[in-house]
């Protein structure tokens, strides 16, 4: 498998940015805070190739009755995509799944609090989200740094931060609630 990591932070014309480098040191990409409309504020990165293309991705915006289960966009040169979070799965480990085109992707969260990524059930990828930026992307030989996959899995890192976040705010409350 190659290994990817986040490096050092960087700034983009006033943006703070990460960038993701390869084994050998090279850059790859950037991820860095944006914006989409559907999206709640503060949820949304892009990532941004050395080519240009910009894949972002955010949190859409939760009303009462999706409140226990986010919905995460994807969005690809003006198509959208959307991932949810696995109903029951969701309430003890990250657990997402959706479609990239016509096939199903899905990213979960394995006992050592790692995320698999698979397409079809094969896995092609594997997060190890250390401390922010000890973390370690690991992608099958058959992924290419240029597909959408690539991008929605290093995006896909973010949301799982912000996942973790808002877990350990409901077990504050819940363990408040039964002291």
């Amino acid at each position: 498998m190659r290994q990817y990591t986040l490096a050092k932070r960087i700034s983009l014309d006033g943006e703070q940015g990460v960038q993701i480098v390869n084994e050998t040191g090279e850059q790859i990409g950037i991820v860095s805070k944006t914006h989409m409309d559907d999206c709640e504020r503060g949820h949304c990165f892009s990532y941004t190739t050395l080519r240009g293309d910009v894949i972002r991705m955010g949190i859409k915006k939760r009303g009462l009755t999706s409140l226990l289960r986010a919905t995460y966009q994807l969005e690809i040169a003006g198509k959208i995509f959307e991932w949810k979070d696995d109903i029951g799965k969701n309430l003890l480990y990250f657990s997402v799944s959706g479609k990239l085109g016509e096939k199903a992707v899905t990213f979960q969260e394995n006992w050592k609090e790692e995320i698999d990524a698979t397409i079809e059930s094969k896995k092609i990828a594997l997060i190890q989200p250390k401390m922010m930026l000890k973390t370690t992307l690991s992608f099958d030989a058959s992924i290419d740094e240029r597909e959408p996959i690539f991008a929605l899995t290093v995006l896909m890192l973010f949301m799982y931060r912000i996942y973790q976040d808002e877990a350990e705010v409901v077990e504050n409350v819940l363990d408040h609630l039964f002291e």
